[in-house]
């Protein structure tokens, strides 16, 4: 029998837990005694790739100080984060009301699931890794 990597792709893993992202669940939690893990990080890398559309706000990034831009990127980034809770809230919504969603989505997300489970997704060992490191 040919076996490979036990756990491949263990890149991202350390990636993630020196990333800003990261840092703040850490952060957070240890401060306000929340438990956020690694799948938390979502709604935040959600708000940073809406944001990574608008040009405008890319190009005042690319020519302000950090300190500078946070007066303009603040607000926007406050409204991306309530704007992205209304389209979740809407999509859970959906899930709800419509009774063919939810068949398409569970079996589009057991399909994605078992896929990981079996292919060298994340597997339980790296779903801790990611959370500790979070």
């Amino acid at each position: 029998m040919i076996t490979g990597p036990a756990e491949v792709g263990t890149a991202r893993a350390k990636e993630d837990a020196t990333s800003p992202l990261s840092e703040v669940i850490r952060t957070i939690n240890d401060r306000f005694g929340t438990d956020f893990t690694g799948e938390d990080r979502l709604l935040m890398e959600q708000v940073v790739g809406h944001l990574a559309k608008d040009e405008s706000l890319s190009a005042q990034a690319r020519s302000n100080s950090l300190d500078n831009f946070r007066h303009v990127f603040d607000p926007k980034a406050t409204h991306a984060v309530l704007e992205r809770n209304e389209r979740n809230s809407g999509i859970v919504e959906q899930f709800i009301a419509n009774d063919e969603i939810p068949k398409l989505w569970l079996d589009a997300m057991i399909r994605e699931f078992h896929s990981r489970a079996r292919g060298g997704g994340l597997t339980a060992s790296r779903i801790d890794q990611t959370e500790t490191a979070a």
